[in-house]
């Protein structure tokens, strides 16, 4: 095994998520001393960030003699998907310390560490960036400059990166009504879906989570339907476990428990624990201790460690001022 040998399969153990035959690798290669090769070395940030473990990836970073861009942006990534937005911000900082200069996946990285956290100066300030680069328009930047600015509650801002893009496409439109439905503007996702048909873009699943997302966030029950069946007979999409699940939230934030079970029944897929979260609180909300008792049930067989179906079940029971122990005997 040499250097070349060691870094494919870092790779693929990284691809694959296989962080103990990583770390055994790593053992072969801090023995024969390549530990510090630049390449060899980028490979293990590389396995460590992708697997979790960046504390680690980022021990082996600080110990390697010569540190380029590909190197950075491996860590900033790390950090960001794994929700260390912050560490990202800081990573980012530092490289600019030492001289180097971000380029399209350094400034991805560091947008979506600001959205998550909120960071809108900092956001802004990577905006400034990018534009001094002639990077605005590139479709992976603006889409993600989008996407921060509507995490960010900066929903003008994120209409002005849309309406200056060449050409939008889906990931852009979904990206912006996202944002609108994060933020409980039915109307304006409506009018963007909308709008995003006539101009000739087919909507995808997520377009169609996004938009039953907001109707859930409002309540709108005959909306979501009406956009559901539109989207399914009109464009051929296949309903997925997270479309059911909105409607499903739907019919319980409307009291029509009897409806959202008998989707559940009927769904030709296998519900899963978050659905029957969804009934669970429904039955909170209008007081349904039978069909709370089911779907408890069903909560606990699919999570035993959840504590939150416990609390809910007991809420419900008190709600209802039925005796405790005679129900709970039940169960």
């Amino acid at each position: 095994m040499n250097a070349i040998s060691y870094v494919c399969i870092l790779k693929i153990c990284g691809n694959l998520g296989y962080v103990d035959k990583g770390i055994s690798i790593h053992a072969e290669i801090a023995k024969k001393g390549l530990e510090k090769e630049v390449l060899l070395g980028s490979s293990l940030v590389d396995i460590y960030a992708k697997c979790g473990l960046v504390g680690e990836a980022e021990d082996i970073f600080s110990k390697l003699p010569v540190r380029n861009l590909l190197t950075w942006n491996v860590l900033i990534s790390g950090w960001c998907e794994h929700g260390h937005g912050e560490k990202a911000l800081g990573c980012y900082d530092r490289l600019q310390l030492e001289g180097l200069s971000p380029n399209i996946i350094t400034f991805v990285s560091v947008l979506k560490a600001s959205g998550s956290i909120g960071a809108t100066m900092k956001a802004s300030q990577i905006y400034i960036e990018v534009s001094t680069k002639g990077l605005e328009s590139e479709g992976l930047i603006s889409n993600t400059l989008i996407d921060t600015y509507a995490k960010c509650g900066m929903l003008v801002e994120a209409k002005v990166i849309f309406d200056k893009l060449p050409c939008a496409d889906v990931v852009s439109w979904t990206t912006l009504i996202t944002g609108y439905g994060q933020f409980g503007e039915s109307g304006i996702v409506f009018e963007l879906c909308d709008r995003m048909i006539e101009v000739g873009i087919e909507p995808n699943t997520v377009t169609l989570v996004s938009i039953l997302n907001a109707c859930s966030h409002e309540g709108l029950l005959s909306e979501g339907q009406i956009y559901l069946q539109a989207f399914v007979h009109g464009f051929g999409l296949q309903p997925n476990v997270d479309h059911y699940t909105c409607i499903i939230d739907l019919f319980g934030r409307a009291g029509r428990i009897d409806n959202a079970v008998a989707m559940i029944m009927n769904m030709p897929l296998h519900p899963d624990v978050i659905v029957w979260q969804k009934i669970l609180g429904a039955c909170r909300k209008w007081g349904n201790i039978e069909v709370g008792k089911l779907a408890f049930e069903q909560v606990v067989r699919l999570d035993e460690t959840g504590t939150a179906a416990y609390v809910c079940i007991s809420n419900i029971i008190v709600d209802v001022g039925q005796e405790q122990e005679v129900l709970l005997a039940s169960f």
